[in-house]
């Protein structure tokens, strides 16, 4: 998964949600595999499938628990779920481990409390999805239109503004 050409920060503080132009550009944009491989699911009932969530503007978090900028980036995850949950936005988290012990589900259930995460996770322990989605850094956040393609990726600590006005963005485009 290829990161948006553009810089998301270059243009951050003059931007507005009408004229925000970092989304990936329709033709460039590539459609997600989904959470084929995920063995497990964290608060939800069952796996979320790409078909459920069509119309819907989503934010697919990679993270891992032992991660400090992983776990930095939970608070800017949780004021998006804040400030458009009213909208059809929906924010997923991906557990990819690093180390071995981060694939036993009751710890990973233990760090879902502990750092009160409100989304869904996949728990993805053999990496089966950060593999078909192509990932190779922790954080990586994807945000993708309404259609499933992705039009915004970032490795590291996403800005809270930046992807609050991508969001915006692809929600905009997605009317």
């Amino acid at each position: 998964m290829q990161t948006s050409s553009a810089d998301p920060k270059s243009s951050e503080k003059e931007a507005t949600s009408s004229d925000f132009k970092n989304l990936q550009a329709e033709a460039e944009r590539v459609v997600v595999p989904g959470f084929d491989g995920a063995t497990a699911w964290l608060n939800v009932d069952h796996a979320l499938t790409m078909k459920e969530l069509a119309g819907h503007v989503v934010v697919v978090d990679f993270w891992t628990s032992c991660c400090i900028n992983c776990l930095q980036t939970l608070p800017t995850l949780a004021a998006i779920e804040d400030r458009f949950a009213n909208d059809p936005v929906v924010v997923v988290g991906v557990h990819s481990p690093k180390f071995d012990a981060e694939t036993e589900r009751a710890r990973l259930s233990d760090a879902v409390r502990q750092y009160s995460i409100k989304h869904p996770v996949a728990v993805d322990g053999s990496m089966k999805v950060w593999n078909a989605w192509g990932v190779d850094a922790w954080p990586t956040v994807v945000v993708l239109d309404t259609k499933g393609r992705a039009v915004w990726v970032g490795s590291g600590e996403p800005d809270r503004e930046t992807l609050a006005l991508i969001v915006t963005s692809a929600l905009a485009e997605g009317k």
